[in-house]
């Protein structure tokens, strides 16, 4: 006989609390609180502490560091002169695979899917970089600092309300969402949607780019005043050397690729008060 649908959603709530606990990521709050669809389990209103615990456990959160970030040739005169730096919208890769690949993994209907990849669009902004000495320096030069003409950058990132986290490059590996959700599925019937799926969904990439070496800084929500563009295109300027909301980026270095550019780069930081900034070439 059939539960009464009062008691079946008891019961399910607090076997989705065991779950949870045995994955450790306990409930701070009581399993009834707990919020349940047909499709998800939704933590209790209001709160994101096992939303935060699991991102945290999944992309653990990086402290101030320096950083590589390699650029096209005619990208550094315009860092130089304005004094600031491009974070992208992550709406300009929503056309690729990796996103919807990984919310379908984790159990998003297609509407759900587009749903939250708009979301990203709307809400993201990212700066590339590679943890300095990485093995992957010199795809960085050809993908990224057009074969080795541009400019690889070292900066000082000291993050506030940014995230500065390593993205996750494993395509044949379960995440700890995906073995949350497995247990969720069988015992209950549904999956977790997390507050901030985007967040997550934007450090998971799910294909073979673990040549790359990524560590992302996302800024999340800034200031309306904050973005510029539009579409696809929408980006933000973090003024460097400059204590803000979400990211102080410093500039400490710059390596040319052509070793002819070192002259004249150092004469175009002095101008534009970087002088102590470091300049060579490979």
């Amino acid at each position: 006989m059939a539960l009464p649908p009062a008691m079946a959603n008891f019961n399910a709530k607090q076997t989705a609390a065991a779950i949870f606990a045995r994955r450790n990521l306990p409930l701070p709050y009581g399993a009834q609180e707990l919020h349940l669809t047909p499709a998800h389990v939704y933590e209790a209103a209001g709160t994101r502490a096992v939303s935060d615990a699991l991102l945290e456990r999944m992309f653990p959160t990086l402290p101030a560091m320096e950083l590589w970030h390699f650029t096209k040739p005619d990208i550094l005169p315009q860092i130089i002169q304005q004094k600031k730096i491009r974070l992208s919208s992550v709406a300009r890769h929503l056309d690729a695979n990796e996103y919807r690949s990984f919310l379908e993994e984790h159990g998003y209907s297609a509407a759900e899917s587009k749903k939250l990849r708009e979301k990203l669009a709307g809400c993201h902004f990212y700066l590339s970089c590679t943890e300095v000495g990485s093995g992957s320096e010199l795809s960085h030069w050809n993908v990224f600092a057009d074969g080795g003409d541009g400019y690889r950058l070292r900066l000082r990132v000291s993050p506030v309300k940014g995230d500065l986290r390593r993205i996750r490059y494993r395509p044949d590996e379960r995440s700890l969402l995906s073995e949350l959700d497995e247990d969720l599925k069988r015992e209950i019937g549904r999956t977790f949607f997390p507050f901030g799926v985007s967040r997550v969904t934007a450090f998971s990439l799910r294909q073979g780019l673990g040549y790359e070496d990524e560590v992302r800084l996302m800024v999340s929500n800034p200031p309306r005043d904050w973005v510029l563009g539009s579409g696809k295109e929408r980006y933000i300027e973090i003024d460097l050397a400059t204590d803000n909301e979400a990211c102080r980026i410093d500039l400490v270095g710059v390596t040319c690729g052509r070793s002819k550019d070192v002259p004249i780069i150092k004469a175009a930081l002095n101008q534009h008060g970087f002088a102590g900034v470091e300049v060579d070439h490979r």
